[in-house]
Order: C-alpha cells, then sequence, then structure tokens
C-alpha cells in the first residue's frame, strides 16, 4: 500500500464536490414563457433531455476525478519497497550514512536512527556487502563494504551523537563511492535539518542507485535555546548578565532562565514569541571566569545550556598619530590620550592600550587589531600613502577620531580630496587671542547624551576654549558637541563601512583646557567604547572547530570557556543546530543523482513502477492534465453541436 510524504493534502480531495454542488445548485430548470409574437423567432430544434443530462454527467465526472488526482498529487505518494524485496545489485552493494551531528541528540532521533539502522541491516540478505559512515563534521568512522555485520552492530552499539554541528557532503560522496557497480542502495539516515545537507552537486553514483531516506523525526516539534550570553561590568565584583534566548518553533513558549553565582541560584521567566528573540537581564556577584547558564530542559537539550566567559577580556588596542616636529601640541595629546585610557575602570566592558605612532612612520605600521585611530593635529601633514591607509581602515569598518592642529585648512582640504569627509572650513576662531568660547550643547540622542544627561553639573560647559576649527558639518553627519554660538564642535559621519568623527578642539592644552577638566575622562572613553565590537575579546567558536596553541590542538569536542592565548574563548554547540526546518527529501534526491542534462528523464525514471525510486506522484499529476484536457475539449464539441443543433454559427476557437 502506497504512502503519502504529505498526507494532509489527501483532504484536498474534498474539493471534488465542489463542481457536484454548481452543478445542483445551476441546473436549468424548464419555464413556460408567453410570447406575443413569434415571428421574429427561428425555428430551432430543442435538444433531448436525456442527452443533455448525459453530456453534463461526463463533464462533472472530468472535472471531480481531476480534482481528486491533484489532491493525490500533492499528498506525493511513494511505494514503499521492503529491503528484502531489493534487486540482486541493491543486496550485493549498500552504503549507510548515520547522522551524529548535535541535532541528533534532541527528540528521540538518535534511539530512532540506530533502530531503523539495525532493522535495515536484519533485513537485508546475508551476502549483501554493507558499508557504514558515520558523519557530524565530517566523516567520523567509516567501515568498508563487508557481509560480516558482527562489527557493524558493534559501531551502532557505541552510535552517540556528537556536539558537532553537521555538513554530510563528504560523507555522502565518501557512501557514494562504495558503490562500484549498478543497482547497489544509498541509505541516509537522518533528522535531515536543512543547513546540515546543502550538497551541491551530484554523488556521481552508479546507474540504477536506489536511494532510501529514513527520517529519524516527527513534525512538529517545538524548540528554544540560549544563542549569546554578555557580561558588563557594574563594579568591582557586579557584572550585569544579559542573556539572549531565541524560540525557534512557529509556536509561543515560556522558559525559565538561571545562573548560579556565589550568593546563590537566580531563576527569571522568560515569554518568547514565535520566532523571536527575548533578553533577559540578571545581576551576578562575585563569579569571574567561566559562567553556565541554562533554560529549564526540553526536548533539545543540547541548545539549553550556554558557556560563557565573565573573567577579564583583553585590551583594545588604539593607535596614536602624532607630529612631535610639526606640531608640538601633539605629544601632549598622546599623554593625555593614554592616561585618559589606560586609566583602569571597573565599571568599563574592556580596558584599552595605546601606542603612540609618528606621522612619518604611520603608513609602515602594521595595524593588526587595532579597532581606532586617533589623528593627534597631524593629519594635516598626510602624504599619500598616511591618508590611503587611513582609507582603507576606514573602509573595513574601523572608527577613527579627527582633531586639528596648526594645518587645520589643508586636513580639511585632503579628508574632502579622498572622499573621507565633505566637511568644508571656515576658518581657526579665537586667533586674535581676545576671545573665548564655549561648550553649549550636546546632543541627547547620542551616548555623550547619555552620560552628560545633566551637563550643568559637570564642568562641561566651564572650561575655558581659546581657538577651535570652525567648520561647515556635511548633512550625513550627526553633530555630537556644539559650541555656545551654535558651531560644530564634534560631528560623527560615515566612512565607508566605519565612522570618522571630527573634533574642532585638539587633545592638547594648547588651545583649550578640555585636558584639564573632570569631564575629559569620560568623554574620550566615551567615544573610544564607540569602536568596541559587539563580543570584543570574545572568540566564540562551535564545538568541533578547529583551535591551536603553539602548535598543539586545543580540544574543542565539549562545550565550555576559557582563557586561551590572552584571549577568551567561548566553546558552545553550533546554534545551526537548533534551527527546526527540514529539507525537502525530493529535492536533496534530485541534487544527489540528476546530472545537468538529464532532470525530467530521472524524475519519470524514478517515478515508474520499475526505476530505482519510489515516488508515484507523477502518474495522479499526470491523469489530472489528462482529465482536466479531456474536459475542454468535450465542453467545447458539445457547445458546437448544441449552437449547430439550434441553427446558430458555431463560436470561433479562442487563440
Amino acid at each position: 500500500m502506497p504512502t503519502f510524504a504529505h498526507p494532509f493534502f489527501l483532504f484536498g480531495a474534498l474539493a471534488a464536490a465542489i463542481p457536484v454542488v454548481l452543478h445542483l445548485m445551476n441546473r436549468q430548470l424548464p419555464r413556460r414563457l408567453r410570447f406575443p409574437s413569434i415571428r421574429f423567432l427561428r425555428t430551432a430544434r430543442l435538444p433531448r433531455e436525456g442527452r443533455r443530462r448525459l453530456r453534463d454527467l461526463l463533464i462533472l465526472a472530468l472535472r471531480v476525478l481531476a480534482l481528486v488526482c491533484v489532491a493525490v498529487a500533492l499528498a506525493r505518494p511513494r511505494r514503499p519497497v521492503s529491503p528484502t524485496a531489493v534487486r540482486v545489485g541493491d543486496a550485493r552493494q549498500v552504503a549507510i550514512v548515520l547522522d551524529a551531528s548535535a541535532s541528533m541528540s534532541g527528540f528521540g532521533s538518535a534511539q530512532r536512527g540506530r533502530e531503523q539502522v539495525e532493522n535495515l541491516i536484519g533485513e537485508l540478505p546475508a551476502e549483501a556487502r554493507i558499508g557504514l559512515v558515520v558523519s557530524a563534521q565530517n566523516a567520523l568512522r567509516t567501515l568498508p563494504p563487508t557481509t560480516d555485520r558482527t562489527e557493524l552492530r558493534a559501531v551502532l552499539a557505541d552510535y552517540a551523537p556528537t556536539n558537532q554541528a553537521g555538513s554530510h557532503r563528504h560523507a555522502a560522496r565518501e557512501a557514494a563511492q562504495m558503490l562500484t557497480k549498478p543497482g547497489g542502495l544509498l541509505v541516509l539516515a537522518s533528522d535531515f535539518q536543512r543547513g546540515d545537507w546543502r550538497i551541491a552537486d551530484s554523488l556521481g553514483l552508479p546507474a540504477e542507485t536506489e536511494i532510501r531516506f529514513l527520517e529519524t523525526i516527527a513534525e512538529p516539534q517545538t524548540n528554544a535555546g540560549i544563542i549569546a550570553v554578555d557580561a558588563v561590568p557594574l563594579g568591582s565584583d557586579t557584572k550585569r548578565v544579559v542573556v539572549t534566548v531565541r524560540n525557534f518553533a512557529a509556536a509561543p513558549a515560556q522558559r525559565q532562565v538561571k545562573i548560579a553565582d556565589a550568593t546563590g541560584e537566580q531563576v527569571r521567566n522568560v515569554e518568547l514569541p514565535p520566532l523571536q528573540n527575548r533578553r533577559v537581564a540578571l545581576v551576578l556577584r562575585r563569579q569571574t571566569g567561566e559562567l553556565t547558564v541554562r533554560l529549564n530542559p526540553d526536548a533539545y537539550p543540547a541548545d539549553d545550556v550556554f558557556h560563557a566567559w565573565t573573567g577579564a577580556r583583553p585590551p583594545l588596542p588604539v593607535l596614536a598619530i602624532s607630529s612631535p616636529e610639526k606640531e608640538p601640541g601633539s605629544r601632549d595629546a598622546a599623554l593625555f590620550l593614554r592616561k585618559a585610557l589606560e586609566l583602569r575602570d571597573e565599571r568599563s566592558p574592556v580596558q584599552f592600550r595605546v601606542t603612540e605612532v609618528e606621522d612619518r612612520f604611520f603608513f609602515t605600521h602594521q595595524l593588526g587589531d587595532t579597532k581606532l585611530i586617533v589623528v593627534l593635529g597631524a593629519g594635516g601633514h598626510f602624504e599619500e600613502a598616511e591618508l590611503g591607509k587611513l582609507q582603507q581602515f576606514l573602509n573595513e569598518g574601523g572608527i577613527a577620531i579627527w582633531t586639528p592642529g596648526s594645518s587645520a585648512s589643508r586636513a580639511f582640504q585632503q579628508l574632502w580630496r579622498h572622499g573621507l569627509l565633505r566637511a568644508r572650513f571656515l576658518e581657526l576662531a579665537g586667533e586674535n587671542g581676545a576671545d573665548t568660547f564655549g561648550l553649549g550643547w550636546v546632543n541627547p540622542e547620542t551616548a555623550l547624551g547619555q552620560v552628560f544627561s545633566r551637563p550643568e553639573t559637570t564642568d562641561l560647559f566651564l572650561f575655558a576654549i581659546r581657538r577651535y576649527a570652525r567648520f561647515q558639518a556635511p548633512s550625513d553627519a550627526t553633530v555630537w558637541l556644539r559650541f555656545l554660538n551654535g558651531d560644530p564642535a564634534l560631528v560623527d559621519a560615515p566612512a565607508g563601512r566605519g565612522r570618522l568623527f571630527l573634533s574642532a578642539l585638539p587633545l592638547s592644552a594648547n588651545w583649550s583646557d578640555l585636558p584639564l577638566t573632570q569631564s575629559f575622562l569620560p568623554l574620550i572613553r566615551e567615544l573610544a567604547l564607540v569602536a568596541v565590537p559587539p563580543g570584543f575579546g570574545i572568540h566564540n567558536i562551535d564545538c568541533g572547530a578547529e583551535l591551536s596553541h603553539d602548535g598543539r590542538a586545543v580540544d574543542t569536542s565539549s562545550p565550555r570557556a576559557f582563557l586561551h592565548a590572552e584571549e577568551s574563548v567561548q566553546i558552545n554547540v553550533s546554534r545551526r543546530e537548533s534551527v527546526l526546518e527540514r529539507a525537502n527529501l525530493y529535492d536533496l534526491n534530485r541534487q544527489l543523482v540528476a546530472d545537468d542534462a538529464g532532470d525530467l528523464l530521472a524524475d519519470l525514471d524514478r517515478a515508474i513502477p520499475g526505476g530505482h525510486a519510489n515516488e508515484l506522484w507523477i502518474w495522479p499529476a499526470g491523469l489530472a492534465a489528462l482529465l482536466v484536457l479531456a474536459e475542454l475539449l468535450l465542453a467545447h464539441r458539445f457547445d458546437q453541436r448544441e449552437l449547430a443543433g439550434r441553427g446558430l454559427p458555431a463560436a470561433p476557437p479562442q487563440s
């Protein structure tokens, strides 16, 4: 008896009742009409009522059968084939791929897959040569084709899913190479998660090879998991932990987030809408190093645990470019910058390490992991090599802070000419030495607006400014600070994939008293924090990925968090394994066996009873097409005959 891949479509056969209902509703009942004159009516022969009823019933039957065939075709019928009924060629060579990726650890997939493979081996003839490939990220274990069942059963007894993400392309190709003769059998036992079965090309299988899918999971399922954990310092021994939980299912869910520290266990409930993320914040006390965050377990427990690192992170590298020969104040600016950024702050998510380099050596400097470049008045002395390197840094997503110097006019021209910033330089305000200026506005929508939410209670607007670079900000820039007269003091503009901050004030004490104020440290540190990418200092890798130290491989088979070569490492099960979307087995079958020239012929060959596949949907689909065509032809033929009998011209055929 055939089975159906999508049995719910069989309910679509109820649509066959629609033509019957319409037929009953639109039946023409005889009506007696009295005409005052019949001289304008032509003599016509009325059709026989019995013949008309037979015609209507025939067309109605064709329409009903066509709808039933469409419903059956959409249900994807398959012809089950018993392993004992395979041909001689199939019995001789059998290759099995058994999925051991992390997703098999949930929903009972591992046990079901083991049982299905054991049953298959037990039903195959004794002379069948069976090969086995256990696969996760790569082929974990390979047994060449053999008639000895002892080793096969031993491997199945020891079979257990790993923590690795699945990628079965190489394992499927290795199994295909075991089939050297026509008429073999390739068996794939898996939950068929879509991301694990991305096979770009065919396997080059011999002719008449049957592909059999052993599905180890039933639909539908529900699953939610932790996808990220971020720890932000609040003090010397306190951290705020933000846990991001995702609902991978199409139904809402409710879960509990749990962490444990020196004060005990904390639990938070979280409501998860379908296919969305939610964040939960908790406070962690007296906890450094590895932190394990848990959810109350569900049917897939591998993503209910997340190992995070809450200890110290490496400092973010900052490059300060000075020009001590041409800009004497730049050396003092570098000193102020280093003291502000390298001062240890227990509340800062990261610390900073400042490296100073002269402008003439900048083009030879290796940027490496540098995330922030601060140009301390040296931009006006840059040549093409230095500007090109800065432009490349910004195009790659870097952050730069540009401060003016004595050559401010040339510096603005360089920025404009290289397309880094379309700011128009106006003048150096305060050159006569008689005027003093001050800051008067901070943008509340920026990070500085949050730090200086009440600037009147700080000295941000109180320090003296003797000189500044007056410029017109470009239209795409965001003004962070303004002077009392409305001129921009600090703007932020996009540059490539990065951002360029342009300051009207240098970081030295020559033009203003800004470096001597209490507001200088939070202002500079907040600007530097813009350059910190999400998850900086944390190396997130999936279980099974390669990681080495001093030429020796580091074990990544199990989830954990640790400090490795001054870098924090978090190893967790790939959250790609949490996705519930499954591969379409019909499309997968085509990818495995069809070549570029013979896709249609291969589909037809798999559909016929003697073919090497068991898909039967082509038969009802083809029959439905024939029935629709027959219904159209018969309806057209009957209409022509009726019009001819009434003495009316036949309707012209439609083009």
